[in-house]
């Protein structure tokens, strides 16, 4: 975990460096400690559930992702050209 949100950090991302380990922090605690006993467990997905979305952001933040979110612009727009024909 640690290191493909090393990364982020490096990059200068702080906040959203905390973030993240902040839900690891939250969710480890509720998987490791049961604080709530059996529902511990689903509320450890229902945390771990907010890291997608982040790490998602950060990767299409990247340079070397601008040029296939550029692509995929393009191919929508196609697409809603075609649909409107």
């Amino acid at each position: 975990m640690f290191a493909y949100t090393v990364p982020i950090l490096y990059r200068g991302d702080v906040w959203l460096f905390g973030k993240i380990w902040t839900v690891f922090g939250i969710s480890g605690w509720f998987f490791c400690i049961y604080p709530v006993k059996g529902w511990s467990h689903a509320i450890f997905h229902l945390v771990i559930a907010l890291m997608p979305p982040m790490l998602l952001r950060a990767a299409c933040e990247l340079p070397a992702s601008q040029e296939q979110i550029q692509r995929a612009m393009q191919c929508i727009m196609l697409q809603q050209d075609s649909d409107l024909s």
